[in-house]
């Protein structure tokens, strides 16, 4: 693997997470009323977790140039 801007083979990776961000507001409300509706059993039903995205950062150990594979 080379630089892309200077051509240096000295590369290093990173790995790197982030979490991904919810569907919005609606599900949320959905859930609320589903708590109200069944008097409060709905919270016994766990909350969906939260997916967590992967990315590779390369970095370019000469030049600084940084840049997703």
């Amino acid at each position: 693997m080379k630089c892309k801007k200077c051509g240096s083979k000295n590369i290093q990776l990173l790995a790197g997470n982030s979490k991904v961000k919810s569907r919005g507001i609606i599900p949320k409300i959905m859930r609320l009323i589903l708590i109200i509706c069944t008097m409060g059993i709905w919270l016994v039903m766990g909350k969906k977790k939260e997916t967590v995205k992967t990315t590779t950062t390369a970095v370019c150990m000469t030049c600084g140039n940084k840049w997703t594979i």
